[in-house]
């Protein structure tokens, strides 16, 4: 090979590269092949191919469900994109929403690497990436070519700042061209980057959870698993999800999260991905901060295939309620440093409730009432403040921390109530309403503030172990433990597991089945140390069984977290009158006295 002929291989121009890419293409060609490719073949006959000829550009490579074009112009290659752009446009004004077809585009000005008739090299790559992360009907440009064409009053620009491209090892200044009749600046008029719109908080774009297997049936699970997401996520009290439309915009498509939270203005992409083998399936989720592209949490579902819809709500409700608690728990962390001196209501609101979820202390609770408080002085009709407020006061009458319980309840009452006059489909509300209810021995009205509770959020995971526990308390054990597995099932790292535990190992203990009774309540105090009602409960049961030394020793635990209960019937106070419960209770209390706590 000689020296002339590598250089001329290696020959390189100046060129704009305009990348086009139908979007959503793969789905619709899904489903109506046909229609879609005639769709598609007349628009690039009675548009794309006389706009590329009427600006001078040079088709390099068709790609089936778009293009892509070289001009010798910056000018030319926007002219052309803003002309297709609007026609595309115009045409789908015309059409219903399944007929229509969308184009992304982005344009780059780069050294290229000709090669017979097709082009390669930075300048192209970079093309590339710009559409990838162009707004669906929107043209997305390197700031090379924004320097080129910014002094015409054609041109209006909206500057999108720095962003990481994955193609080369350096960030690329983008601007969004706007089509006519879009808002956006005049020539230089943005030439600094632009401070980002303030993001809503809790607000979260769910991708399309991708398929590791290859069956349509796997596609279709996973489509669904999506669309479930979505719908479940908003209903998590103050967030802001954004619509199953826009997200599956995004199948199958390279992913660039800091340039997806810019143009959606979110805080936070879960990505997924659904893998089925064996009889099993497998869940990844990943929870990620669009603003800094770290992790904030990562989960993994696993369940044995059996029908896909049940399977589907069950991995839906799981995801959900984990991200429940993840996204107040992140929104937390960033608001105090964001604020520290100077926190409005829903920032002092989402940290009450970031401790609220944490395991139940006392400590705890008081810390999350101080929040809630703060943020009703600011915010005196903010439901969501009044709701965990509420919860608070609730939680230490339920885990006996209270030393005035009907005051306590009397202000949980007057929250609640306030807060579901103020939003009445608040769900949790309607949940801390039940709770309320039982504490108060209204045992039906309690069971109707959980069920509407689950009407409004089926992965409530709480109200179904609300449910199981007054089931216990109304003499139906046999009951309880269906309600208790489902709510564990949705929500398996649920800061309210020990609690759940330890109601499971009463029911089973009232059934007569002490031993499973002794595992689930030594697994309450595993997760949660501070949970005092647990060691009594094992204390008992362990006592009964004659494993006094293992009795003593958990009654031990007990009086350190509770060293001014002294008696076993102030330690395991009656929350119903129920005939079975009551004989369940003063059976509850034999065992405490016999691992050594006075009866009176």
């Amino acid at each position: 090979m000689t020296e002339d002929t590598t250089q001329t291989q290696h020959a390189r121009r100046l060129a704009a590269v305009l990348a086009m890419d139908m979007v959503g293409y793969s789905r619709q060609m899904e489903r109506d092949e046909a229609d879609t490719l005639t769709r598609f073949n007349a628009l690039t006959a009675e548009v794309i191919e006389p706009e590329i000829g009427r600006h001078r550009g040079r088709m390099v490579k068709f790609t089936g469900d778009g293009c892509m074009l070289e001009f010798l112009s910056a000018g030319d290659a926007a002219d052309c994109a803003l002309a297709i752009q609007e026609a595309v446009a115009k045409r789908n004004a015309e059409l219903a929403e399944a007929q229509q077809i969308r184009f992304r585009i982005g344009i780059n000005l780069g050294d290229v690497i000709p090669e017979q008739n097709e082009i390669h090299g930075d300048g192209v790559n970079l093309a590339v990436w710009l559409e990838s992360i162009a707004p669906p009907g929107g043209i997305a440009i390197s700031a090379a070519i924004h320097e080129q064409i910014a002094g015409r009053k054609l041109y209006r620009f909206v500057d999108l700042g720095y962003r990481r491209s994955q193609k080369v090892e350096r960030l690329i200044r983008v601007y969004r061209l706007c089509l006519s009749g879009e808002e956006g600046s005049q020539g230089w008029a943005l030439s600094g980057v632009v401070a980002p719109m303030e993001q809503p908080r809790l607000s979260i774009l769910a991708l399309p959870f991708r398929t590791l297997g290859g069956t349509s049936e796997d596609e279709y699970f996973a489509e669904g698993l999506t669309e479930d997401v979505i719908t479940d996520l908003s209903r998590i009290p103050g967030s802001f999800v954004i619509a199953r439309n826009t997200a599956f915009v995004y199948k199958d498509k390279p992913i660039d999260v800091m340039a997806i939270g810019r143009e959606l203005n979110v805080r936070y992409v879960l990505e997924g991905s659904v893998r089925r083998a064996s009889r099993k399936v497998r869940v990844n989720a990943k929870l990620i901060d669009a603003m800094t592209e770290a992790n904030v949490w990562a989960g993994r579902f696993d369940s044995d295939e059996r029908d896909l819809l049940d399977l589907q709500d069950e991995l839906t409700g799981q995801i959900a309620a984990s991200l429940d608690y993840q996204l107040t728990d992140a929104e937390a962390r960033r608001t105090l440093p964001e604020r520290p001196d100077n926190l409005p209501a829903v920032d002092l609101t989402v940290r009450g409730w970031s401790i609220v979820n944490k395991p139940t202390t006392h400590e705890n609770l008081v810390a999350a009432r101080r929040f809630f408080e703060a943020a009703l002085n600011l915010e005196p009709d903010y439901a969501h403040a009044l709701v965990g407020l509420a919860e608070t006061h609730v939680y230490d009458v339920g885990h006996d921390h209270s030393t005035e319980p009907r005051a306590q309840l009397r202000q949980a009452e007057q929250a609640i109530l306030r807060a579901l006059a103020i939003d009445s489909r608040h769900a949790r509300g309607h949940n801390v309403l039940g709770i309320e209810r039982r504490l108060t021995r209204h045992f039906n009205q309690a069971l109707a503030a959980f069920e509407r509770a689950l009407e409004l959020n089926r992965n409530l995971a709480a109200a179904h172990a609300q449910i199981g526990f007054v089931k216990l308390l109304t003499g139906r054990p046999e009951e309880t433990p269906g309600h208790i597995e489902k709510a564990m099932r949705l929500s398996p790292r649920d800061f309210n597991l020990g609690a759940w535990l330890a109601m499971l190992g009463s029911a089973h203990m009232c059934l007569g089945e002490d031993q499973k009774a002794i595992e689930l309540f030594r697994r309450a105090t595993v997760e949660n140390p501070a949970f005092a009602v647990g060691f009594s409960l094992l204390a008992s049961v362990y006592a009964l069984t004659g494993q006094l030394e293992q009795a003593k020793a958990a009654l031990a635990d007990y009086a350190r977290l509770r060293p001014n209960v002294r008696t076993a019937k102030r330690a395991m106070r009656a929350w119903s009158d129920d005939p079975v419960y009551v004989r369940h209770l003063e059976r509850i209390r034999r065992g405490v006295v016999l691992a050594g706590m006075p009866d009176e």
